[in-house]
């Protein structure tokens, strides 16, 4: 039998405190850039919004479970942002996705809250560019990610 490991404990009891992050945010589509964990100093809720940090926090802290497990972020694009980009994205990629050798595409952790991210493979800056030039001017986190192997190996 396996132990659940002591972060997730926490993150399960904070979870009433995330969906009520989540909730608030989405009341609030222009400014809101999502929800996410944060494991410093304590595991805790960080709330990200693209501006009115200090309001949101106090507005926040009066309607959450465990005021003292959340945090607001200024992050960088909100959440409809990054949903728009990612249905652009997907009709651009889609007719040409494996001449471009995309593996992948979604939503990812940036330096700034969420941002899109697409994975190719095999890796090469002249596909990683390519695959810029033809999203742009969406922008784009480029990796590398192979094939997923199901079964086998």
């Amino acid at each position: 039998m396996y132990a659940i490991p002591p972060i997730m404990l926490e993150q399960q009891r904070l979870k009433p405190t995330r969906s009520a992050a989540e909730d608030y945010g989405s009341e609030h589509p222009d400014e809101f850039g999502g929800v996410d964990w944060a494991k410093e100093p304590c595991v805790h809720v960080v709330l990200l919004v693209t501006a009115h940090v200090d309001a949101y926090l106090r507005a926040l802290c009066s309607r959450v479970p465990h005021p003292d497990r959340i945090e607001v972020r200024k992050c960088r694009y909100t959440d409809c942002q990054i949903d728009a980009w990612l249905g652009e994205v997907g009709r651009r990629l889609r007719p040409r996705w494996q001449e471009l050798s995309v593996n992948a595409w979604g939503r990812g952790r940036i330096d700034q809250g969420f941002g899109v991210h697409v994975f190719i493979w095999p890796w090469s800056d002249e596909a990683a560019e390519g695959v810029r030039r033809e999203l742009a001017p969406i922008p784009v986190v480029m990796g590398a990610q192979g094939p997923a192997m199901f079964g086998g190996r």
